[in-house]
């Protein structure tokens, strides 16, 4: 246990040490190296795998390194790197082999890192009040849809009144420039990936197998719906990508990472069972 919190210290350096901004968040610059927030989520991914898999973890231990990086992400005020710890935690204490009041403390846990960080823009979207921004956003979306085709491009160049058209909201350049049976099949692709990996989950029966498949199955899933939900105006703003679609090297190489890792399980899962028979 004593040598897993080093990443509290790792996430803690952003702020006091930060040398750069970019667009309001801290950034580390280290030679032609830069380090956002966002870079530690793969970090915490690894660990809380082996935490959760210690049956001799102490429980209050458990619960102070879980709400420290809250208190850390709210401080730096990234709500994309809230969430997607919070939902990669979820997702793992679930299929974890722990104890089940253990268990349901470390899941309110994780519920209340999420109520928090979206509190505000959850209001939002409830009561319809938008800031000039959001209307500008959705209203610029709802102009890309109405004049989408089904197998060519829409008329003119309506995705440039839609920010992050190549990043968060790729999928609405892909319905623009290819038309809605290429978005449609790129989301049918997405939950076909989904689909595939919890189909293996069943065959991984070593717990440390169990809690990697179900953190990134989490991880993905809420990508996916939460980018979807994001261009539908059903969720708030909040720069989540979409998988394996959104320009950028964050959200490529952390979801590759957990591909990678759920393709390792599932290739070692007979090596697993031959040692626990022996």
């Amino acid at each position: 246990m004593g040598k897993l919190p080093w990443w509290t210290v790792f996430v803690s350096l952003f702020n006091p040490f930060s040398n750069c901004l970019v667009n309001g968040f801290p950034y580390v610059e280290l030679g032609p190296l830069v380090f956002t927030i966002l870079d530690t989520i793969p970090f915490f991914f690894i660990s809380w795998t082996g935490l959760l898999t210690d049956r001799k973890a102490n429980g209050l231990i458990l619960y102070i390194l879980h709400l420290v990086p809250y208190f850390l992400f709210v401080f730096i005020g990234n709500v994309l790197a809230t969430l997607l710890y919070s939902f990669i935690i979820i997702g793992m204490v679930v299929w974890a082999d722990m104890a089940r009041l253990k268990k349901i403390y470390l899941l309110i846990i994780g519920a209340s890192g999420l109520v928090i960080s979206l509190a505000t823009r959850l209001k939002t979207s409830i009561t319809g009040e938008y800031t000039e921004e959001t209307t500008f956003v959705y209203s610029n979306i709802q102009e890309v849809f109405t004049h989408a085709k089904w197998l060519r491009m829409g008329e003119g160049n309506r995705t440039a009144g839609v920010p992050e058209a190549h990043t968060d909201l790729a999928l609405v350049t892909i319905i623009h420039q290819f038309g809605w049976l290429a978005g449609l099949f790129t989301v049918i692709e997405l939950i076909g990936l989904l689909a595939r990996m919890l189909f293996i989950f069943p065959r991984v029966n070593e717990p440390l197998g169990k809690v990697l498949i179900g953190g990134g199955v989490t991880l993905l899933a809420f990508q996916t719906f939460y980018n979807l939900g994001m261009i539908l105006g059903i969720f708030p703003l909040v720069g989540v990508p979409l998988p394996f679609i959104s320009y950028g090297s964050f959200p490529i190489v952390l979801n590759a990472i957990v591909l990678g890792l759920v393709l390792s399980v599932y290739r070692r899962k007979s090596t697993f069972h031959a040692i626990k028979v022996e």
